[in-house]
């Protein structure tokens, strides 16, 4: 189990990726992002995206999806106070596989619960060509470990 004492600034992680499918990009859409270039091809080719194009919100998805299907060990995560920046470079498409990485850019205790930490990771997305897809900014709340003190040092 990796604990917040486990994470230090400048870590990075390979996530493995997935293949996005065209009924995938469909769907999602249907429910979530109903806009004619994330539903049907001419549309996505008349607009500037140039052809059918994957939710942002999907890509997001997905990407969260690919973390907790492949950790590279499990982490004793608590959640998510929330995104600081999501940046669509280019489109997904429908046959994209896609695989991410993660570097972890801040990591401290919680001032107001001492038992957890805060890791702030960027997540960049890369297409099958080797392409940026998409970047985040995002917090996770980690548990801090059982024999740890709340001063940080162990026990």
């Amino acid at each position: 189990m990796r604990y917040f004492e486990d994470f230090s600034i400048g870590d990075t992680e390979e996530i493995p990726g997935r293949t996005i499918s065209k009924d995938e990009i469909i769907s999602f859409a249907s429910e979530y992002d109903p806009q004619p270039f994330h539903l049907d091809e001419d549309a996505g080719e008349a607009s500037i995206l140039g052809g059918l194009a994957a939710s942002g919100w999907h890509i997001c998805c997905a990407l969260i999806r690919m973390i907790f299907e492949n950790p590279a060990e499990p982490t004793a995560f608590l959640g998510s106070p929330g995104v600081d920046e999501v940046r669509w470079k280019k489109p997904m498409r429908p046959g994209d596989t896609i695989r991410a990485t993660s570097c972890v850019l801040e990591a401290r205790v919680s001032k107001s619960k001492p038992a957890m930490g805060l890791v702030k990771k960027r997540c960049e997305v890369f297409n099958q060509d080797d392409v940026l897809i998409m970047t985040m900014e995002t917090w996770a709340m980690i548990a801090r470990r059982p024999d740890t003190q709340t001063d940080g040092r162990a026990a």
